[in-house]
């Protein structure tokens, strides 16, 4: 059986990110596919680390490199952000008529990682996958273009 490489994972992870919108989507009409966003999303995450150990392992060139760290520290950071969106939340809740520092502080750090995880990171996101679909295009086109010139020499 043929390993998953870079790219089939780096495919996969749109897929996920496209079956993630499209159930956002679908919960607006039918009430029932909570269970399916979970699902998406788990496999969004998964597939965001797994996406970042095979860009670490398997070393890209450097711009292709920095698209594809967007793209999986962008699928990740959604769920560390909104993981600590909720924490500093009811932290807030907790320290609301106690300890008004903290209250403040959880105040203006769960908004804030709110704003990073549920704007910045889609955002992020879908930069990281354009410009990676730009520079896989184009190393595809200098790859065929180097292929009809050796093709060319080889006639004369």
């Amino acid at each position: 059986m043929k390993k998953p490489n870079l790219i089939t994972i780096f495919w996969l992870l749109v897929l996920s990110f496209f079956l993630i919108v499209f159930s956002v989507f679908l919960m607006g009409i039918v009430d029932t596919q909570f269970p399916h966003f979970l699902i998406c999303c788990s496999i969004f995450l998964i597939l965001g680390l797994i996406f970042l150990w095979f860009v670490f392992k398997e070393k890209p060139e450097k711009k292709l490199k920095i698209f594809f760290l967007l793209t999986g520290f962008s699928a990740v950071g959604f769920f560390v952000f909104v993981i600590l969106h909720n924490l500093l939340y009811g932290l807030g809740v907790l320290t609301k008529d106690t300890i008004a520092v903290i209250f403040y502080i959880s105040e203006v750090l769960h908004v804030l990682f709110f704003l990073i995880g549920t704007i910045i990171c889609p955002i992020g996101f879908i930069v990281g996958v354009i410009g990676s679909i730009i520079h896989l295009k184009k190393k595809k086109k200098e790859i065929n273009n180097a292929s009809d010139s050796s093709s060319r020499t080889e006639e004369i």
